[in-house]
């Protein structure tokens, strides 16, 4: 199997149906491979170690192919790396069910609910991350400096939680000076001028909005991004 690494979006097909003739397509392939059913042996520790999953894998992959090539243009490299997209979805819920079976349901629902939402936030610091680095595109066009900063993920606010039903705390590092903070909350500001639709304004809200904002405060550099200018 391919080493694994992020798949590159093609287009918007979050949620979008698959259709009939293509189900059919992916039964027959599975029917000649001797699949009776599409599932998966939930049962083993790695989701390569099963035959069946194995060949479902195979499949599915080959399949997947087919169907992103009719919708657009992709690269070999792309290509190979469909199986292992599909492998390492495999082992993470197999995993999940072992964790599952070894906890109480309360213990694990609350374990998923503080996963789920690390993973927002991981996806609202990306978000602000690119709508800064879009608006300095805008405007500051030729600050090489700033875009190179703005760019860098371990600049911008440290999104935490803020507990059971709190909105998020925004934590600003300590060795990062007042005046690029300062920036950073203004670029953060023309972005939510900028909305116009309403449904951004809306996302635009809950992306930006913080029960409070925290300020870290120590000595040293600890921490630091390398490769950063030194703030005077």
């Amino acid at each position: 199997m391919p080493p694994f690494t992020p798949a590159v979006r093609k287009g918007e097909h979050k949620g979008q149906a698959v259709s009939t003739q293509t189900k059919a397509d992916v039964e027959r392939a599975l029917a000649l491979a001797g699949i009776s059913r599409l599932t998966f042996d939930w049962e083993v520790k790695h989701g390569s170690d099963s035959p069946w999953n194995s060949t479902v894998i195979e499949v599915l992959g080959s399949k997947a192919v087919d169907w992103l090539q009719r919708l657009g243009p992709i690269s070999c490299e792309e290509a190979d790396q469909a199986q292992a997209v599909i492998q390492r979805w495999v082992n993470t819920k197999c995993r999940e069910i072992r964790e599952a079976a070894s906890l109480a349901g309360e213990n694990y629902d609350q374990i998923k609910a503080a996963k789920a939402a690390k993973a927002q936030f991981e996806r609202w610091r990306k978000k602000i991350r690119e709508n800064r680095c879009s608006m300095v595109a805008e405007v500051f066009k030729d600050n090489i400096g700033l875009a190179h900063i703005v760019e860098n993920k371990d600049c911008g606010s440290n999104i935490e939680d803020g507990g059971e039903n709190n909105l998020p705390v925004t934590r600003c590092p300590y060795w990062r000076s007042s005046h690029l903070t300062s920036i950073l909350h203004c670029l953060d500001k023309m972005v939510q001028t900028k909305a116009v639709h309403h449904r951004t304004i809306a996302t635009n809200q809950q992306l930006y909005g913080r029960s409070q904002k925290r300020f870290s405060t120590g000595n040293g550099i600890k921490g630091v991004p390398r490769d950063l200018p030194v703030d005077f």
